[in-house]
């Protein structure tokens, strides 16, 4: 499902978003688009291994297309396995984590688009992204902190796998679609409330002029 137009798009987009980082240093924003740029090839090829033992591991045919969702679980796995970090204070932190992360969400935006799923795509782009869900206590730094976390120990673990973040990926694209569809019916309803309004407006009008003397009524009328 990916190819190298794909692969390049990936890799301009998080290379411009780390650019673009204010609250990273210089200094690793530097590290981090140079280990991208050095770990492109590698990272390429473990995503197409990923995505080949996936085929024939989960499904009947080995020619038919991986879901989206899928291949942006092979992407963040392969990005966690083959990032190169080589700056120590770097790779003690969440970051590789984090990048895989928004690799993951770049590369699921990006096939929403190529399967014409136009409507999400265009509420992806109002919001900048993906929304994450509304937890108590928990606001969106904190939900990727979790993830991260979580991805972590899966990677020290060696416990990554594709399905479990596969699915993890198809439920927050859901509860996009959910929130769109929300939104898109809280707008038809406000903008059914200020018709009626109009309306109400309109038809108090009419009745009000109903009750003015004769005379007056006329000169009402032919005002206009």
């Amino acid at each position: 499902m990916a190819d190298n137009s794909t692969f390049f798009a990936i890799f301009d987009r998080l290379i411009k978003e780390i650019d673009a980082a204010a609250s990273l240093k210089k200094k690793y924003r530097v590290l981090l688009t140079d280990a991208l740029r050095k770990s492109a090839v590698s990272i390429c090829d473990r995503y197409t291994s990923i995505r080949n033992n996936v085929k024939q591991s989960y499904m009947k045919r080995s020619d038919e297309r991986l879901d989206r969702h899928k291949c942006a679980a092979a992407f963040i796995i392969a990005f966690l396995e083959k990032l190169e970090i080589r700056d120590v204070t770097l790779s003690k932190t969440l970051m590789r984590e984090h990048l895989a992360i928004q690799v993951g969400l770049i590369v699921l935006g990006i096939f929403i688009g190529e399967d014409k799923d136009t409507a999400l795509a265009e509420f992806l782009d109002d919001n900048k992204g993906f929304v994450l869900p509304d937890i108590i206590h928990v606001t969106r730094q904190k939900y990727l902190y979790i993830w991260a976390v979580e991805l972590r120990y899966q990677r020290e673990d060696r416990k990554l796998s594709v399905l479990p973040l596969a699915h993890e990926l198809f439920y927050l694209e859901s509860y996009n679609k959910l929130r769109m569809e929300n939104e898109a019916v809280a707008k038809t309803r406000a903008n059914a409330g200020k018709t009626a309004a109009f309306g109400e407006i309109t038809l108090q009008r009419k009745n009000a002029r109903k009750t003015l003397p004769a005379k007056k009524r006329a000169r009402t009328a032919h005002r206009g």
